[in-house]
């Protein structure tokens, strides 16, 4: 825990984000590792009625000879699986995966500023964001469908809760998805070096595009305002 910290303090150090290029295909890739994990699982044990067990025991899909033996929680996969949240407390559990996923979308403007000049178009600026985002969603989509084809209706929320403790490849997938999120927090916050530095050196601070707009408008009297 201690060595993650200190790489992820050292990664957020960085001044821009093309310096943080190799974080984040090693944070991709590493995504991408868990998704052809979980496809392989799925595509060698279907969840199927009456075998539809995870590696803790749970059935996500029983007969109803199971549901009746079973004890409680470890055999409800018989109605199925909800496209909703079933309760008002399952619905909170997820919103902080939106809110980490949309914090990415902050450095947009950063991305833009360090592009090749060829690319910095509305045009190559529009299918760079479309391509990163569909991968993302074909990832996404990928895991939830392949955790369902594997567990059933005792898929977590955090898929690898389903897979033991002493499962090899699990255990690789969990220090993948360490690596994904080590990678995304130094991203997510690298915005605060901007603000930093313009009150340090601002009239030599290579600054990105919205804090160059936002100091554009402002009048010459705000100049030593500090920066919001």
């Amino acid at each position: 825990l201690c060595g993650a910290a200190v790489v992820c303090l050292l990664l957020s150090t960085l001044r821009t984000i093309s310096a943080l290029r190799y974080a984040a295909i090693a944070g991709v890739l590493a995504t991408v590792f868990i998704v052809a994990m979980l496809v392989v699982q799925a595509a060698q044990s279907p969840c199927r009625l009456g075998h539809c067990d995870d590696e803790c025991g749970r059935n996500g899909w029983c007969t109803e000879e199971q549901a009746d033996e079973s004890a409680d929680g470890v055999c409800n996969g018989e109605r199925g699986v909800s496209l909703w949240p079933l309760s008002a407390s399952a619905l909170l559990r997820s919103l902080p995966l939106f809110a980490f996923a949309l914090q990415c979308h902050i450095q947009s403007s950063s991305v833009f500023t360090e592009l090749p000049a060829r690319l910095r178009t509305d045009g190559a600026a529009t299918t760079i964001a479309a391509s990163s985002t569909a991968l993302m969603v074909f990832l996404d989509v990928a895991v939830g469908l392949a955790g369902f084809t594997r567990f059933g209706a005792q898929t977590q929320g955090d898929v690898l809760k389903n897979f033991g403790p002493a499962d090899g490849l699990a255990d690789a997938a969990r220090a993948c998805l360490a690596c994904a999120a080590l990678s995304s927090f130094p991203l997510q916050h690298l915005t605060m070096h901007p603000c930093h530095l313009f009150l340090q050196h601002r009239h030599s601070l290579p600054q990105p595009l919205l804090i160059s707009l936002a100091i554009q408008q402002l009048p010459p009297h705000c100049c030593n305002l500090p920066c919001m």
